[in-house]
């Protein structure tokens, strides 16, 4: 018969208020229940009623909730102890061995804690095989799992059963250092199953190790995963937010802390997805999506040495809504990076790799978010900056090339109001092609303007005073403006270009080049031509005319 093996090795502790059901032959077999509050030997008749469990058997620790007591298994590698199935019901229970090889199989189903109480396995120095293992089964009960000390090890294994946290009541799992909590093969690991329901697993600490196949944080309930202070976690693929009502957590935090995946990380499928990177944790995936279906994920990536690194392509908002934010030095590295419709980054650390935006890029906190790579903004991506005083203003930096098209919003800090004279550089690239389609700029003090005309020079962009006489509207008065005027006088009877005006630029250029701007009107207006002095020596002379005829 094909089974699933669950495998601890050292300390374990299951403590549970879950359900028990047994499958295949463990369903027709009686069972044993341990008699004594007193800690004894598994193999010992006196401690059992029904007798010792046999292959087919079902082992019953169920004397209360007072019960602390140790069950002694045999030190003998090569005849392991044998049940058909384990039920451990409001007790503290302890296996142990005195020496490092025992090993206790049963055949079908543990559970730890059924009904609405709590209990407590606790696993010393020894294997422990199992086809299928429930922690907090039925709602209301309480079921923990602690796996700790040299050689301690969880194995769920091979393809009839799966590894349930909090199926209907409330499970956790805790994994300390040399412990090992292993789900391998086909086995599904699930924290929160079912709606109302809670798992937790939690390992934590330096060769404390989770091995599964498939990760499922809040399936339909809730569910919490947390990677601490060096410890690992290795799978294949992991979902955090499976349905509508799956809430899915995920932390890895701490140097030496690591999530690592062989497949695709998914947070927020169709239900709630978060997860946080902090102080120097890591995570490894072959492909991400943040908000993949109908769901939302959150992802936080923050502090120096903090890294999430994406093999291939990391999509944030691939259908859903999703938020990537990156800040205090965290680090995100991906071969491509693609911001769906509903998708934002924010922060001001880096993202290393190409960025595809179709939603919203916002550095945040008066500080740079840097793009290794190029950064590609489509006609429906929007850029948002905020400005602050003095060199608290939020910018964009990317190393290659920026692709531009869609929309730059900026925004003021809370109490900022911009003065004349004063420059913003916001975008820094490598090179750059296209424009924004469109730019909401906020509005300013009377008689202040936005000038826009280096932005895709220097990226810089400047507050400078109106003047009446910008004909061209880029922000000074030049040549160019009196090429404005000079065609719009009397070109008809729609032109307000008149004398008026040609002295207002008169007066402005001289003013022009002696304001904030100085030195770049200084470059721009060239030496009047002769033709031009010509021109104004005309007017000058036709004005004055029409004064002494009035």
């Amino acid at each position: 018969m094909s089974f699933r093996t669950c495998l601890f090795y050292g300390l374990a502790t299951l403590g549970a208020a879950a359900s028990f059901e047994v499958n295949g032959p463990g369903a027709a077999a009686q069972a044993s229940s341990w008699n004594t509050n007193a800690s004894g030997d598994f193999l010992n008749p006196t401690n059992w009623t029904g007798g010792v469990p046999g292959v087919l058997g079902e082992a019953m620790f169920a004397r209360g909730a007072a019960a602390d007591y140790t069950v002694w298994l045999p030190n003998v590698p090569t005849a392991p102890t044998q049940a058909g199935s384990v039920l451990i019901e409001a007790n503290e229970v302890t296996y142990a061995s005195a020496g490092s090889v025992a090993e206790f199989r049963a055949g079908e189903t543990t559970v730890v804690g059924r009904d609405q109480a709590s209990a407590v396995f606790t696993m010393e120095l020894y294997r422990f095989y199992s086809s299928h293992v429930i922690v907090g089964d039925r709602a209301g009960s309480q079921g923990a799992v602690n796996i700790g000390n040299a050689e301690a090890t969880l194995s769920v294994m091979l393809s009839l059963g799966d590894f349930t946290v909090g199926r209907y009541g409330t499970g956790e799992v805790n994994v300390s250092p040399g412990g090992w909590a292993w789900a391998a093969g086909d086995a599904d690991t699930v924290l929160g199953r079912y709606a109302g329901s809670s798992g937790t697993a939690r390992i934590a600490g330096v060769d404390a190790n989770l091995l599964v196949g498939v990760l499922f944080v809040g399936y339909d309930g809730d569910g919490m995963l947390q990677v601490t202070d060096g410890g690992l976690v290795q799978l294949t693929r992991a979902t955090l937010g499976v349905t509508s009502s799956g809430v899915g957590e995920a932390l890895v935090t701490g140097a030496g802390s690591e999530w690592r995946f062989s497949g695709t990380l998914t947070v927020g499928h169709d239900g709630e997805g978060t997860l946080t990177v902090a102080d120097g944790g890591e995570v490894n995936s072959n492909n991400a999506f943040i908000g993949y279906d109908a769901g939302s994920g959150v992802v936080a990536v923050d502090g120096a040495g903090s890294l999430w690194d994406v093999r291939y392509t990391l999509h944030v908002g691939y259908a859903g809504v999703a938020h990537l934010a990156v800040t205090n030095e965290g680090r995100v590295e991906a071969s491509s990076i693609k911001i769906g419709a509903l998708g934002k980054i924010s922060g001001n650390a880096s993202l290393d790799g190409p960025v595809k935006n179709d939603g919203v890029v916002a550095p945040n906190d008066g500080r740079t978010l840097t793009i290794y790579g190029s950064y590609q903004q489509s006609e429906v991506g929007q850029l948002l900056i905020e400005l602050g005083v003095a060199e608290d203003y939020s910018r964009l930096h990317v190393a290659g090339v920026a692709t531009l098209g869609g929309s730059l919003q900026l925004q003021l800090a809370d109490g900022f109001e911009p003065s004349a004279g004063q420059s913003f550089d916001v975008l820094d690239f490598a090179g750059v092609t296209g424009a924004f389609t469109s730019m909401d700029l906020p509005p300013l003090p009377t008689g202040l303007q936005w000038d826009a005309s280096n932005l895709y020079t220097t990226g810089v962009l400047a507050v400078n005073p109106v003047f009446a006489a910008d004909f061209d509207d880029d922000g000074d008065v030049d040549a160019d403006d009196l090429s404005q005027w000079q065609g719009d006088f009397g070109v008809n009877a729609l032109s307000d270009s008149d004398g008026a005006d040609f002295l207002a630029w008169q007066r402005q250029l001289s003013g022009a080049t002696e304001g904030p701007n100085s030195a770049t009107a200084a470059t721009v207006v060239p030496e009047p031509s002769s033709s031009l002095l010509l021109t104004t020596s005309i007017l000058t002379t036709f004005f004055r005319a029409s004064r002494r005829g009035r």
